[in-house]
C-alpha cells in the first residue's frame, strides 16, 4: 500500500536541503513516475513488514532502493524515504543523528541500515520504558534532537509555529 513520485521524492530532498542539481537528481528526472512508484513501493511494503523485525525490514528495504537514483551510496536519502513510507518504523539516517547517537555514547553504525535501526531500536525501547513514553523509532527524526528529547521530555521541534519551538508530544 502506497509508493511516491517523483515530485514527492524532490520534495523530501527539498526538505533535507540537498542540493537539486545534482547528477542522478537530474537523471531521476528523466524516469518515469510509474518506475519511481515501483521501487518505492515495494521498499515500502518492505519497511512495513510487521513479521520482520524493525532493523531487519530496514535492512531489506533499504536494498530495495538501491536501483533509486540517489539511493545508491548513502543511506540519508533512502532512510528519509523509508520513513516517509513507514514513519512509525523507520528513521532518518544521516550524519546529524549519527552525531546524537556519538553524544548519547553509542557507536557508529558505520553505513548500515540495519545497524542503526538496531541502534535506534535499543534508544526508543530505553527512553519509553524508563520514562513511559510510547516513541517509535522516527520520533528522532532531524527535527529531534536526541539529547534534547531525553533531557527535555518528549518534545518535537516545530519549525511552523515559531522557528524552532518545542511541541510537546502527546
Amino acid at each position: 500500500m502506497g509508493s511516491i513520485g517523483k515530485a514527492d521524492i524532490g520534495s523530501l530532498m527539498l526538505w533535507k536541503r540537498l542540493n537539486l542539481s545534482t547528477i542522478w537528481s537530474r537523471e531521476l528526472n528523466e524516469w518515469s513516475d510509474r518506475d519511481g512508484r515501483a521501487v518505492t513501493g515495494g521498499a515500502f511494503d518492505l519497511a512495513r513488514d510487521a513479521s520482520r523485525s524493525i532493523p531487519e525490514a530496514a535492512g531489506a528495504a533499504r536494498s530495495a532502493l538501491l536501483t533509486l537514483l540517489g539511493c545508491r551510496q548513502g543511506a540519508a536519502i533512502a532512510s528519509t524515504l523509508l520513513t516517509a513510507g513507514a514513519s512509525d518504523r523507520m528513521a532518518v539516517y544521516d550524519r546529524r543523528a549519527v552525531d546524537e547517537l556519538r553524544i548519547l555514547g553509542y557507536s557508529s553504525p558505520n553505513g548500515f541500515c540495519s545497524r542503526f535501526m538496531v541502534t535506534m531500536c535499543e534508544l526508543t525501547e530505553s527512553v519509553n520504558s524508563t520514562a513511559g513514553f510510547k516513541w517509535c523509532p522516527a520520533t528522532w527524526t532531524r527535527h529531534c534532537s536526541c539529547s534534547v528529547a531525553i533531557v527535555s521530555g518528549p518534545y518535537l521541534l516545530n519549525e511552523e509555529e515559531s522557528d524552532w519551538g518545542l511541541v510537546r508530544i502527546r
